[in-house]
C-alpha cells in the first residue's frame, strides 16, 4: 500500500509541475489553485508513504517519488504541451532516471546503512564512510592517512 501511495504523490508531483507551468508565476486563479492543491497531496501522499515504509528505504521512497516527478514532467511536457525534443533533454532525462532511483533503491532491497557493505555487515571487512576505500585498505594492507583513519572501525 505505501508503495502505491508513492506512486500516486509521484504522479500528482507531475501533476503540479504542469499546474505550475500554466498558473504563469501565479498570476492565473485557477491554475494556481491546482498547483496548490496537488501539491499538497502529492507532499502529504509521500509524508503518509515514508510513514509506512521502514527506515530503511525511506531514502528510496524519496527518490522515487522525486524521479517519477522530474521524468514525468518531462514527458508530459513533450507530450502534452508541445515542448521541443533535443538530444540534450533527452539525455538529462536518462541521467536523472538513472542517477536518481539505482542505488537508493538496491540499498533499500538489501536494507543496510548507507556506505556499509554486504562483506562489512557480515563482519569480514572493515566498514567506513567510503567502502570502496576500506575495501582497498584491507586489501592492499596499507595505513591509513589521518583523514581516513578516523572513518574506519572495525565492523562488529
Amino acid at each position: 500500500m505505501p508503495w502505491i501511495l508513492l506512486l500516486i504523490a509521484g504522479l500528482l508531483e507531475v501533476a503540479w509541475a504542469a499546474g505550475l507551468k500554466t498558473s504563469e508565476g501565479f498570476t492565473r486563479l485557477w491554475p494556481s489553485v491546482f498547483t496548490i492543491v496537488t501539491a499538497l497531496g502529492s507532499f502529504a501522499l509521500l509524508a503518509m508513504a515514508m510513514r509506512q515504509l521502514p527506515l530503511g528505504t525511506a531514502y528510496a521512497a524519496y527518490a522515487v517519488w522525486t524521479g517519477i516527478g522530474a521524468v514525468g514532467a518531462f514527458i508530459f511536457g513533450i507530450v502534452v504541451m508541445g515542448e521541443a525534443v533535443s538530444v540534450a533533454r533527452v539525455a538529462s532525462a536518462t541521467l536523472i532516471d538513472r542517477a536518481d532511483w539505482p542505488e537508493a533503491v538496491v540499498r533499500s532491497l538489501n536494507a543496510l546503512p548507507h556506505g556499509v557493505t554486504r562483506e562489512a555487515a557480515q563482519g569480514r571487512h572493515f566498514c567506513c564512510t567510503s567502502s570502496a576505500s576500506a575495501r582497498e585498505l584491507y586489501q592492499r594492507r596499507v595505513s591509513p592517512g589521518p583523514e581516513l583513519s578516523a572513518t574506519l572501525r572495525p565492523a562488529n
